[in-house]
């Protein structure tokens, strides 16, 4: 065991983003001392996953891909993922700051992203923090709300339609 000699910390701006946006995010570090790490190495691994979009007061409609209750243990998406690393420096504040642009990604839908970025110091000891977004496909989203879980061949089943913002807002006057 070492005792830490310095510490980390890396942030992003919440959002919302969306397909098409970017994000910056800033990591530093300070030794516990006082000051700095000037001209640290940092490394930085962005990974992105599928997500889930679920906005606040719409507890019995889905966005997005649905997830059957009996299958909330499978990922959305497959598994699929993907990564990009970034090998750089501090600069003499003791901060780096990396742009994560958000082109797209098969399939479409909401996209959890993580930064990790680890700090070495002279002594090569090392530190990871990590920041998340969620990566939205479009600004709005088409929520669907069914009258009932499960059917019988043949029964009609009652569907409601709604088009939301990213802040769980409705949104009216937009084909869904």
């Amino acid at each position: 065991f070492r005792r830490p000699e310095f510490e980390t910390t890396t942030q992003v701006d919440p959002g919302p983003y969306a397909m098409g946006d970017h994000a910056l995010v800033t990591t530093s570090a300070r030794y516990y001392a006082g000051g700095a790490l000037p001209n640290a190495e940092v490394r930085w691994n962005v990974q992105a996953s599928p997500g889930t979009f679920a906005p606040a007061g719409w507890p019995d409609w889905t966005f997005g891909r649905p997830v059957p209750w009996w299958m909330r243990w499978h990922r959305s998406g497959g598994g699929v993922t993907h990564n990009q690393s970034l090998s750089s420096r501090l600069g003499t504040n003791g901060q780096h700051v990396a742009r994560i642009d958000f082109d797209g990604g098969e399939p479409i839908q909401p996209w959890a992203v993580t930064a990790h970025a680890t700090v070495f110091d002279v002594n090569r000891q090392a530190w990871t923090t990590q920041a998340h977004v969620l990566v939205h496909p479009a600004r709005l989203y088409a929520g669907l709300k069914c009258d009932k879980a499960f059917a019988q061949a043949g029964e009609a089943l009652k569907f409601e339609l709604v088009a939301s913002d990213l802040e769980g807002k409705a949104v009216a006057g937009v084909a869904v």
